[in-house]
């Protein structure tokens, strides 16, 4: 009776922090790229490379959310999309218009392998609320920050935005 306690505990926990492993080849949750902008992103493993994970990611436009920009001035979002290189010490970012014709989904062109597996014990791992990491210790699963995003609104004839990163020249626009 004891063991099914401990099990029943240890699951609702799991459950609580959202520790539903995501199946290879099985998306996410669309989660939000930046809480206050309507731009989400959702994430799929593909294949494991060593201690590296490949991932495919997809991103889409939530115009029903609150936090959608839908005057007339508003023509849709820039994003700045960091993912760290395979040393975990650079971040590489690929740069976006998202504008508010962009089609249902978009998936972005190149795969992203992302290191799972670290010297210390730790392991980084998907689920279905996003990307989550416990340490030899272990420790409670804790959200893993994988990403260095960044997302404004693109407002006609108002060039600035928050997106220090972002890169205009080399900005791929998504749009019908």
């Amino acid at each position: 009776m004891k063991t099914i306690n401990i099990l029943f505990f240890v699951l609702s926990i799991a459950v609580m922090y959202g520790q539903n492993k995501v199946p290879k080849d099985t998306y996410s949750d669309w989660l939000y790229v930046q809480s206050d902008k309507p731009v989400q992103e959702r994430f799929k493993l593909i294949n494991e490379d060593g201690d590296f994970g490949v991932f495919q990611i997809q991103f889409r436009l939530d115009t029903q959310d609150q936090t959608h920009c839908n005057k007339p001035q508003c023509l849709g979002y820039i994003m700045a999309f960091g993912v760290p290189d395979e040393s975990g010490q650079n971040i590489i970012y690929s740069h976006y218009k998202v504008m508010n014709t962009m089609p249902e989904t978009y998936t972005f062109p190149e795969n992203v392998r992302i290191k799972l597996n670290f010297s210390d014990g730790s392991k980084r791992f998907l689920t279905d609320k996003g990307f989550f990491y416990t340490t030899n210790d272990g420790d409670s699963p804790q959200q893993a920050y994988v990403f260095s995003n960044c997302v404004d609104n693109i407002i006609s004839n108002y060039p600035q935005h928050r997106c220090r990163e972002f890169d205009e020249t080399k900005a791929l626009t998504i749009e019908k």
